[in-house]
């Protein structure tokens, strides 16, 4: 039976993994606000890259925080730059190579999930999760049958060249 096994080099996911994380984040303001009046997050981009040999996602977002002090509002809006190492499960025993291709998907963007006035910062709690595969050459192996195919049937087919008009 092993002699019908042929193998099919071709690309494929050879390690996926995704991550949820929760970043806390420090502002300083000139003054420490009286109130929070809003946090959102826009502008999220990102895409991965080989740190060391290791696949990880690089990333920036806006933080817009609104707040006021003495009742007048004010709106702080900060980039902010992430680097995340997601763990892999590998499908092969292999090292990832330059010629791996990366593909990264943002599951759940970046969003707000606390603020809170702390001494003389701001923390904001932001929470995202990230996916990525590895897709690289590989092999598969396949089972061929032995039978033989008539082609014989092919010869004799006809054309109707009348049947679209």
């Amino acid at each position: 039976m092993s002699h019908n096994i042929r193998e099919i080099y071709t690309k494929a996911i050879v390690a996926k993994g995704k991550k949820l994380s929760r970043n806390t984040y420090n502002f300083t303001l000139s003054h420490l606000p009286d109130d929070i009046l809003g946090c959102w997050i826009t502008n999220h981009r990102y895409n991965a890259a080989f740190k060391d040999g290791k696949p990880v996602v690089l990333g920036t977002f806006d933080v817009h925080l609104w707040y006021s002090i003495n009742d007048d509002s004010s709106l702080l809006k900060q980039t902010v730059s992430y680097l995340n190492e997601l763990d892999l499960v590998k499908k092969e025993t292999r090292n990832f190579d330059e010629g791996d291709e990366l593909m990264v998907t943002c599951n759940r963007e970046p969003k707000c999930i606390s603020v809170n006035k702390l001494e003389d910062k701001v923390v904001i709690e932001i929470e995202k999760e990230i996916s990525l595969s590895v897709v690289g050459k590989t092999t598969m192996r396949v089972e061929t049958k032995a039978e033989n195919e008539t082609w014989d049937e092919l010869e004799n087919l006809t054309v109707d060249e009348n049947f679209i008009k």
